[in-house]
């Protein structure tokens, strides 16, 4: 997570957003010293399947972990880096 902190830019003084539509794209906004798109969403029904076969691939991956969203619900997500670009692999729980 370090890493993905370090790539992104994050700010301490500032949380983020998302805006945009969830019934289509979203945007998650931070504030940094240098403008980037710095990840790109995917989601899974079959997490624990996808970050395997990242590993099993030596793909470059953080541990699966689970953050709260919303009101009641959770996401369970893991960043992967393939090619320079990072992806955040996540299910809605």
């Amino acid at each position: 997570m370090d890493s993905i902190n370090a790539f992104r830019g994050t700010s301490t003084s500032f949380g983020g957003f998302i805006t945009g539509s969830p019934e289509s794209r979203q945007f998650q906004i931070f504030q940094a010293a240098e403008p980037k798109i710095w990840g790109i969403a995917i989601g899974t029904r079959h997490l624990e399947r996808a970050h395997e076969r990242c590993v099993e691939r030596g793909i470059l991956c953080t541990e699966p972990a689970v953050t709260p969203w919303g009101e009641d619900g959770t996401i369970n997500f893991f960043f992967a880096e393939v090619g320079g670009i990072v992806f955040e692999v996540m299910r809605a729980g």
